[in-house]
């Protein structure tokens, strides 16, 4: 049917972080929350086939506005955002989504509370680099040496060679001069994709906002320093897509599960144990103690630190609210799980009263 609808969904927030109940209409849309538990979806109706038959600029309207919304949401609280175009049938469904991987957003809320996304993107000047680098006192010290080896084509195939291996060394330079900057300044980072030559870096940093300022006074400190030849883009604040990590193919037994074994937990532990097996596993993989150890220990060390975020969530997902003693026992069996996020009533959703000032 043409007019049948469907919920958009924007981001989850957590319930004790609603809004006032109320209505506000952005861009002639209204903006809905739907609760489950301690989490509430928020989201907004349209055509069942807006997305689908919609032209390139209307879309790119819907992405704006997607993008609006949790941008005025975070003002004052933490949202995990979804990906742009994530649709449900209905209210059910959004609960049923909500309920299938509710330990992975409540571990989201807790690591991304009080924090925004910002990218920095680099491009440097090669041509400007090659110069500089066929006029140094090395290059023209490596030159002369190999006119004393080669003639000819040989020595035009070495001294381009020479040449390639500089400008790699020197953008490799400023990559290194950038990320150890940033990087102990953030919560977490992601690689993003290169695009074009020139581009050299192209990174997503979870920023917590009391680091805020000293974030941005790092990069302008580096434009300063790398001048001309390295122009920085700084993007955000921005909803931290980058890092909303949520495996919608895994419900919450596996997630948990997984952490379980990745922690080397029994099937029942206390909040006790599961810091104690943490703080062991995450000391011996922690890449600070063995420095240069490479990719592998490096993911160790990260899947280590999730497997701690789910678990703590699942804690706090079972008691209502963050767990106050840390002695109690609970159940990671399949039953006890499952049992714990099942969707059993519908609750009716509640408009949101938001102010947007964009």
């Amino acid at each position: 049917m043409s007019d049948e609808r469907r919920k958009l969904i924007f981001c989850v927030i957590e319930a004790d972080a609603a809004v006032p109940l109320g209505q506000v209409r952005i861009d002639e849309s209204d903006v809905d929350v739907i609760p489950f538990g301690r989490l509430e979806a928020v989201v907004t109706d349209i055509g069942a086939k807006d997305l689908d038959d919609c032209s390139e600029d209307r879309l790119k309207e819907y992405t704006a506005f997607h993008q609006r919304v949790n941008l005025a949401l975070m003002k004052d609280r933490t949202v995990v955002p979804f990906r742009f175009g994530s649709v449900a049938r209905n209210a059910d469904e959004v609960r049923d989504i909500l309920s299938r991987v509710y330990v992975q957003l409540e571990a989201a809320l807790i690591k991304l509370r009080g924090s925004f996304e910002v990218v920095i993107h680099a491009h440097w000047d090669l041509n400007s680099g090659l110069q500089e680098i066929k006029k140094s006192a090395s290059f023209q010290s490596a030159l002369t040496a190999l006119e004393r080896e080669l003639q000819g084509q040989a020595f035009l195939e070495k001294a381009g060679q020479i040449l390639f291996e500089a400008a790699e060394a020197r953008r490799n330079g400023l990559i290194h001069s950038l990320s150890s900057r940033l990087a102990p300044l953030a919560a977490a980072w992601a690689e993003g994709r290169l695009r074009g030559d020139l581009m050299i870096f192209n990174r997503s940093y979870l920023i917590e906002k009391e680091k805020e300022s000293a974030f941005d006074d790092a990069v302008n400190d580096l434009a300063e320093i790398h001048g001309e030849g390295l122009k920085l883009r700084y993007i955000g604040p921005l909803p931290p897509n980058s890092f909303a990590d949520i495996e919608f193919s895994r419900g919450n037994f596996e997630v948990v599960d997984r952490a379980v074994k990745t922690l080397a937990l029994p099937s029942r532990a206390s909040l006790t144990q599961i810091k104690a097996s943490y703080r062991k596993l995450s000391l011996e993989y922690h890449p600070d103690r063995c420095p240069g150890s490479g990719e592998e220990r490096e993911a160790r060390f990260k899947e280590i630190a999730a497997a701690y975020g789910i678990l703590v969530a699942y804690c706090r997902a079972v008691r209502g609210a963050d767990p106050e003693n840390e002695g109690s026992e609970y159940s990671f069996e399949k039953e006890a799980v499952e049992g714990i996020f099942v969707y059993r009533q519908p609750t009716p959703f509640q408009k949101v009263s938001l102010e947007v000032t964009l």
